[in-house]
């Protein structure tokens, strides 16, 4: 795991800006959320520099920035030592990986899932809209929606090799459109 010299966070243009320089693994959480019947999510984000060797379909877990929804209360993980974690929804963009995939997560099998939205150019600033419904019945079964409880930002280039582990992201808007 990097240090926290290896991540630069700040606040430009109407953007938050994360970029490494170096492995690194950091988290932005916003908790003790209670948003009903989410029902659309919408982010404005992109990607300056992809981490190098990032890919997900080939277990190098690592993306330059993700954004995660956590649902209801928490849940057991997959050993007795994790802590307990709510349902999540962590979503990415991805140089290569397949798009609107989802990936169990390893340690949160029942509980976590990691999808890449979308595959954008370096530079380019894209909207991506995900219907939170539709989405959480294709990645979690038929269950009920649990509130949104809380909300993430992550960066993750801690366990690549070589030279080129920074990477360089930014999200200008992420924004929950609830269900009347």
């Amino acid at each position: 795991m990097g240090d926290e010299s290896a991540i630069h966070l700040s606040a430009e243009k109407g953007r938050l800006n994360i970029v490494t320089d170096g492995p690194a693994l950091g988290v932005l959480v916003k908790k003790d959320l209670h948003i009903t019947h989410p029902e659309l999510l919408e982010i404005t984000w992109g990607v300056e520099r992809y981490p190098q060797g990032a890919d997900w379909q080939g277990g190098r877990k690592n993306e330059a920035v993700m954004v995660v929804l956590f649902f209801g209360d928490p849940l057991p993980g997959n050993q007795f030592y994790l802590p307990d974690m709510p349902l999540f929804l962590g979503m990415f963009l991805g140089e290569n990986d397949l798009p609107r995939t989802a990936f169990a997560s390893k340690n949160y099998s029942e509980t976590g899932r990691y999808v890449c939205m979308e595959n954008p150019p370096a530079g380019r600033t894209i909207v991506t809209r995900l219907d939170i419904r539709d989405a959480f019945r294709d990645w979690f079964g038929n269950r009920a929606i649990p509130p949104v409880t809380g909300i993430a930002i992550e960066v993750d280039t801690g366990d690549l090799s070589g030279e080129a582990v920074s990477s360089s992201a930014f999200i200008h808007h992420i924004g929950l459109i609830k269900a009347d």
